[in-house]
């Protein structure tokens, strides 16, 4: 073999590794790009949400409106504690994490429906 083969065949396993290294990285970044979209969205969605709650939210009376704002409040932070994909959330990982997670928002639902049924009764 001669010196010019040898650096062909060395020229050529490099241009196919950097290749592959190429590809790996353009698979890993449109993984990430495609996880992020995601995210937009659900977060678009979120805020999209509370436009419309806010919106709503003027037709009551102060204390009731008061109720629904906080309630509001409430249900965003619930979601972003119990959204696992988003990766700037603050959430305990594991199962008991999410067990806690949905008891907190079990008895945030249920105090907000006895709040609503008492000041729909006065």
């Amino acid at each position: 073999m001669s010196l010019s083969t040898l650096l062909l065949a060395s020229t050529g396993r490099e241009r196919s590794g950097s290749r592959e290294g190429a590809r790996r990285e353009h698979e890993a970044l449109s993984s990430e790009l495609e996880a992020l979209t995601r995210e937009h969205k659900k977060l678009r969605q979120v805020v999209d949400q509370l436009a419309r709650d806010y919106e709503d939210s003027k037709d009551y009376d102060p204390v009731r409106r008061y109720e629904k704002l906080k309630g509001m409040i409430k249900r965003t932070i619930m979601h972003v504690k119990l959204n696992p994909d988003e990766p700037l959330a603050t959430h305990d990982t594991g199962v008991g994490g999410l067990v806690q997670g949905c008891r907190d928002l079990s008895h945030h639902v249920e105090s907000a429906r006895r709040r609503e049924e008492k000041y729909t009764r006065t």
